[in-house]
């Protein structure tokens, strides 16, 4: 699961590609079978022959499409992959092997579709339930909870801990759970006009008129780079204004282009005098990624500041590394205090919420890990902060499935 830890959502190793794949189906191929197969007036002999044909033919076509699907399974471009996965299946006779299935679920899940991760892992868990991991035994929970079915995602859960040895403790959390589902609607949610047909997330209030947030909003006049994890363009940062009437979001358009570039960009935090801007971005050198020791392109957090009214050229923070990721920053109401993610050692799961002092002559403390109040063996992500709460995503603790919203309160 190292490699997975960098991989998820934004905070993914997003590993860069320019290329575009040419993807291929394999459903009308009838003119490559043997004409005894197509032949109506065969003897006895000759359908079985026929039939003998048509089972090696769709045999080697699904073995043809799932091994390209672990092709591209291996690269984490993962959409593309689901699709191979997906088609292989269908022509597969008898039980899908223990690792097709798996990671047919883990390309579904990895780019949230988990109607689709839930029928694989179902298959998995039905054929395969006494050699499952604890890691597909977790996922296979949150996707139950992500189609709305609890009570088994409980009873996964249960076995998840079992299997996983958690402390007896977590059990009580299954009251939560209750708690979520029996609480009435408190909020209205409406879509922004903002929005497209790709990811928009992680906005932050800029200049008090103002949000940036990402999109992968394709902006592209005539060819449009692809990230092969979800078969989106690549993110960038963009501004909108906020309309005092509506609450709604308008005029938006590309942040700086200091600061985008032909990478990611994504989840970034102002200053207080909104004079310096911290981000994330792939790790590289201006010119192409740069890849970890397990060929994994990490996150790294940067900033820029304002100058005579441009953003400056984006520097990377002294915590970074090559070999981890360090992303998603959240500044305290009154800058002292830098909140970040990572997956760097010392971790208590696949990601945590870390948090250094910005100090005075622009250095920074040590990271601190916020402990297991806030962390958990899974992921915890996108902090932000007030001078009352945080509140951050998490998969670990209890919630209705994939990343849910949590806050904690300040105390001290």
């Amino acid at each position: 699961m190292k490699k997975l830890i960098s991989c998820c959502f934004l905070f993914i190793s997003l590993a860069a590609s320019s290329q575009t794949l040419s993807y291929t189906t394999f459903e009308d191929e009838e003119d490559a079978m043997p004409s005894t197969v197509l032949e109506s007036n065969s003897t006895e002999r000759d359908k079985t022959i026929s039939l003998d044909s048509r089972k090696a033919i769709l045999s080697n076509r699904a073995n043809r499409l799932l091994k390209k699907a672990d092709e591209l399974f291996d690269m984490m471009w993962y959409a593309e992959a689901a699709k191979y996965y997906e088609q292989g299946l269908k022509k597969i006779n008898g039980i899908p092997s223990k690792h097709i299935l798996q990671r047919a679920g883990d390309a579904q899940y990895y780019t949230s579709n988990m109607e689709r991760a839930h029928f694989w892992y179902g298959l998995l868990y039905e054929n395969y339930k006494n050699e499952l991991s604890a890691d597909h035994i977790f996922k296979y929970a949150h996707a139950l909870k992500g189609n709305s079915k609890y009570g088994k995602a409980k009873r996964m859960m249960r076995l998840y801990r079992k299997v996983h040895a958690v402390a007896p403790g977590h059990s009580k959390r299954e009251k939560v759970l209750e708690t979520i589902l029996g609480t009435s609607q408190e909020a209205e949610i409406k879509n922004m006009a903002i929005n497209s047909k790709y990811s928009e997330f992680s906005p932050m209030f800029f200049n008090q008129d103002k949000i940036v947030y990402a999109s992968a909003k394709d902006s592209g006049f005539l060819t449009t780079r692809r990230y092969k994890w979800n078969n989106q363009p690549y993110l960038d940062l963009y501004v909108a204004r906020i309309n005092k009437t509506s609450l709604d979001l308008k005029g938006q358009k590309k942040f700086s282009k200091k600061v985008n570039t032909k990478y990611h960009e994504a989840s970034v935090t102002f200053s207080p005098d909104g004079q310096t801007m911290y981000f994330t971005r792939n790790n590289s050198n201006g010119k192409r990624v740069v890849w970890g020791e397990k060929k994994v392109n990490h996150l790294k957090i940067y900033k820029s500041v304002l100058v005579n009214g441009e953003w400056s050229e984006a520097m990377e923070l002294p915590f970074n590394s090559n070999e981890y990721s360090t992303g998603h920053p959240a500044l305290s109401p009154d800058g002292k205090l830098l909140y970040f993610v990572s997956d760097r050692p010392g971790s208590m799961g696949k990601t945590d919420i870390f948090v250094v002092d910005v100090l005075e002559n622009g250095n920074f403390s040590a990271p601190r890990n916020l402990g297991p109040e806030v962390n958990t063996g899974e992921r915890e992500m996108f902090p932000f902060v007030n001078n009352e709460k945080l509140y951050f995503s998490s998969d670990g603790h209890t919630g209705l499935g994939g990343l849910d919203i949590f806050q904690a309160m300040y105390e001290n």
